[in-house]
């Protein structure tokens, strides 16, 4: 969403603006920092142009333009250029100020029809702060104001229509062409922006699917070696406490208890391998271990659970099938 004139700019576009990046490495950090710089710059072009234009003008006939003007208008240009320090802090007091300062220049030569680097900076600044139709109406204000302050000037002149209509036509093309730009760069830098926040979202989203395969793997992985290991490890609890009861009263059941415990903790080390190997090798290039065992082995589980002497019951309705 583009914010009002009225507000003013506290950042710039991330990534958008590389002169400002280069201007912060220099010292010139903040925004006014970096627009009184800008000013500066401008501000010297605007000199120059205008002392070329007081050397021009006594050698052209269609420039009627003395030399204390000529310094006058070089002046106010200068001071119009200085007040784009304010561009993006203050906006609206930077426009209404800079277009004052094109007034005054009118004033003073008036069949210069030509705008200093100002307004258009400016009119830019708008464009690119502003939404669209608040950037067209200040451009159709700016250049109508610009034209009545030219039609005031001259009236009752006999070139009055000719002043009237080079101020329309110059302040048109070029406040219109400003504000384009600026409208087209903030667009261009509202597009980056979505883009890398598509771009972090879609990194968030990755990690997050990361994440929850990790959480849901670790799960997996548990239940497994639960499935893989509970009933031996219960079913040597048991034993060994009945082995416990046995020593002192029946040597050769406790023996043989014993031999029974040592077999189940062989058997399952020996499946807490195969659910390691298998975690391990998903390519299936491993040691050739067969699968974790599931509902197949059901019937060996319910023989081991009998074995204890628990009573267990098992019905199984069907074909077989091969699990």
């Amino acid at each position: 969403m583009t914010k009002s004139p009225d507000e003013p700019a506290t950042a710039a576009p991330a990534g958008g603006r590389r002169h400002e990046e280069l201007l912060s490495r220099f010292g010139a950090r903040g925004i006014f920092a970096q627009d009184a710089v800008l000013a500066l710059v401008v501000a010297a072009l605007t000199f120059g142009m205008f002392v070329a234009l007081a050397n021009v003008a006594p050698t052209d006939p269609t420039i009627d333009l003395s030399g204390a003007e000529a310094r006058a208008v070089t002046a106010v240009g200068v001071v119009q250029s200085l007040l784009l320090c304010l561009r993006r802090l203050r906006p609206v007091l930077c426009v209404a100020a800079v277009m004052a300062c094109q007034t005054v220049m009118i004033a003073l030569a008036p069949d210069i029809s030509g705008n200093g680097i100002g307004p258009a900076v400016v009119i830019y600044t708008v464009g690119t702060i502003a939404t669209l139709w608040l950037t067209i109406a200040v451009v159709a204000a700016a250049v109508l104001v610009q034209t009545a302050a030219a039609a005031a000037v001259s009236l009752g002149e006999d070139d009055m229509l000719t002043v009237v209509a080079n101020h329309l036509s110059s302040n048109a093309v070029i406040f219109t062409a400003a504000a384009f730009i600026g409208v087209y760069a903030a667009a261009r830098r509202r597009n980056r922006t979505l883009e890398r926040e598509r771009a972090a979202e879609a990194v968030r989203a990755q990690r997050e699917r990361a994440e929850a395969a990790v959480v849901s793997e670790r799960a997996r992985i548990a239940r497994e070696l639960h499935d893989v290991a509970a009933h031996h490890l219960s079913g040597m609890v048991i034993q060994a406490a009945a082995v416990e009861r046995l020593i002192g009263r029946d040597a050769e059941a406790a023996k043989s208890g014993a031999a029974w415990i040592r077999s189940q903790g062989k058997a399952t080390l020996e499946n807490l391998r195969q659910v390691v190997g298998l975690l391990r090798d998903r390519g299936g290039d491993g040691d050739g271990n067969a699968p974790i065992p599931g509902v197949s082995a059901l019937p060996a589980l319910v023989a081991e659970a009998r074995q204890l002497g628990s009573e267990v019951d098992f019905e199984c309705s069907g074909d077989p099938l091969r699990l």
